[in-house]
């Protein structure tokens, strides 16, 4: 039985705000939740973006929580710096 959105999506806040802290260097982190058709949680940072070329174990673990849920995971590097985490996941 799969766990519930409300587990999966607390476990990719916590994540996603400890990944930014601890290795982004960043000023600021903001988090959007927005819920509709879907549920989008949106992590944005000011640090120095992101290299996925890197190790990012944290990364697929939130890749495999969007699946487990028929979601997506999103995430790249902004253009003027810092890194875009978008996590969607259908409530309907």
């Amino acid at each position: 039985m799969p766990r519930p959105i409300g587990v999966h999506a607390l476990a990719v806040v916590r994540e996603a705000v400890s990944n930014a802290v601890r290795h982004s260097g960043a000023e600021r982190v903001i988090v959007t939740v927005e819920a509709d058709d879907d549920l989008l949680i949106d992590i944005v940072d000011d640090g120095i973006g992101i290299d996925l070329t890197l190790a990012r174990s944290g990364l697929r673990n939130l890749d495999e929580r969007a699946q487990e849920c028929g979601g997506e995971l999103v995430v790249r590097s902004e253009p003027r710096g810092g890194t875009r985490l978008s996590w969607r996941v259908p409530l309907v």
